[in-house]
């Protein structure tokens, strides 16, 4: 046992004696020696952890691998979260042992990447890391991220589906806007719809019984002069115009090309290219129920004044189209057009005025498959000019025939059904549209 005084130390057995200075160091030994297994038990316990972990030991510190893990969830107005709500903290992540924070990732509050615990926003994709620590930068959609999307049927190779394969498809009712909602305000024949477009169109239209093709020098030129040589009792004609329209947004060109097959009871039969007319149309007015447009019509002595398939003579023919959305399936149609010849017959051709109304309307529509009904009234007034009425001598017609006076107004009656045929492919939308007028209004 040892006991102690305030200067000396003695032995049990008295022999020695120690002083204070030496013992105090002696203590401070026994300290250190303690505190020196005490650290070496706690290194020896983490390096068996972190044997465990991996095999070489050590764990980095940061390992990127998606989007994701570089932005801490916060409750910052990123999606707009609201402030009395709580979300998870996260604390910073160290890049050296956990002494130095890591830089927090500046991206738009619209296209910051949620956290595990959030929605993922549809602007962004995770990406997975090759290997730790490298970034990548977020991959944005190229298309509506919101847009539904359409399953196809499964083919057998990568081409697309087939015409018929694709209107089977489509061709069903959903309740939906369908296909006709995107046409129906272009569904007028006799009038021309006032929105310009890119499209091609092939019309075939057919008269008989007309009685007076002279007239003002409108579809025939005087007869007897540089039009056919005899006076008319009869004139059957069908016309094949071939149409195309260039442009979009305000503006387009068209172009059309006219053939005209004729049956007349006295000057027989014949055939021939019409006039061809250019025709630039341009929107003035593009509102939310109105569109006006303007267009300028001009048409070219191209055909055959003889023949009867042309007025051998230049005409200008300005205008206004004009729409009106009654609603999203309904629309209202109307134009005003006046007819100007240049180069006629003296004191013979005249000056047409022409105008319209019409209204279509989406009956049944589907994806692929729409029906549009459409009621249009077509009325001309002829002001000036002269026409040739035939002469009866008995049962002969007399070849000059008289002259009369062209001035007349009177209106067709146009009632017509369109059908569209979809869905849109490499060659546009197709429709067909079919129509009769109640009288021809040359007699």
């Amino acid at each position: 046992m040892f006991s102690h005084s305030p200067t000396v130390c003695r032995t049990s057995s008295g022999s020695s004696t120690v002083s204070y200075e030496t013992a105090k160091g002696i203590r401070l030994g026994l300290q250190k020696a303690v505190l020196a297994a005490l650290l070496a038990t706690v290194l020896a316990h983490s390096t068996a952890l972190q044997a465990r972990e991996g095999a070489s030991g050590l764990r980095p510190n940061v390992e990127f691998t998606s989007i994701r893990d570089l932005v801490p969830r916060t409750r910052t107005v990123i999606f707009d979260v609201a402030e009395d709500e709580d979300l998870p903290a996260v604390p910073d992540i160290g890049l050296s042992g956990g002494q130095q924070e890591s830089e927090s990732v500046g991206l738009p509050p619209r296209l910051m990447p949620p956290g595990p615990d959030l929605p993922p926003s549809p602007e962004f994709q995770p990406i997975p890391s090759p290997e730790p620590g490298v970034w990548h930068e977020p991959q944005m959609y190229t298309v509506d991220p919101y847009a539904e999307e359409v399953s196809l049927p499964f083919l057998a190779c990568d081409d697309e589906m087939s015409p018929l394969e694709r209107f089977h498809y489509f061709n069903q009712t959903n309740g939906d806007v369908g296909i006709g909602h995107e046409r129906v305000m272009f569904a007028t024949m006799a009038i021309e719809p006032s929105q310009p477009s890119n499209n091609v169109r092939l019309a075939y239209a057919s008269s008989f019984g007309l009685q007076t093709p002279d007239r003002a020098e409108f579809l025939w030129a005087k007869i007897g002069g540089n039009g056919p040589k005899f006076a008319e009792t009869n004139v059957d004609y069908q016309d094949f115009r071939f149409t195309m329209e260039a442009g979009q947004g305000r503006f387009s060109f068209i172009t059309e090309v006219p053939m005209r097959v004729l049956s007349s009871e006295i000057n027989g039969q014949s055939s021939g290219l019409g006039n061809i007319s250019l025709t630039p149309k341009v929107v003035l007015v593009d509102g939310q129920r109105w569109q006006i447009s303007q267009v300028f019509r001009t048409a070219l002595a191209t055909g055959s004044a003889f023949a009867g398939s042309s007025n051998g003579h230049l005409a200008l023919e300005p205008g206004l189209l004009l729409r009106y959305r009654w609603s999203c399936s309904t629309y209202l149609h109307s134009q005003f057009k006046y007819w100007i010849p240049i180069g006629g017959t003296s004191n013979f051709a005249g000056y047409v005025g022409t105008y319209g109304a019409g209204i279509s309307h989406v009956w049944y529509e589907t994806d692929s498959f729409a029906i549009l009904p459409i009621l249009e009234i077509i009325g001309y007034s002829v002001n000036g000019g002269q026409t040739t009425l035939p002469v009866y001598a008995g049962n002969t017609v007399l070849p000059a025939g008289k002259l009369a006076s062209a001035s007349t107004n009177f209106a067709n009656i146009l009632p017509g059904v369109r059908f569209v045929l979809g869905p849109e492919g490499d060659l546009g939308i197709c429709e067909i549209g079919a129509g009769f007028s109640s009288k021809s209004g040359w007699n």
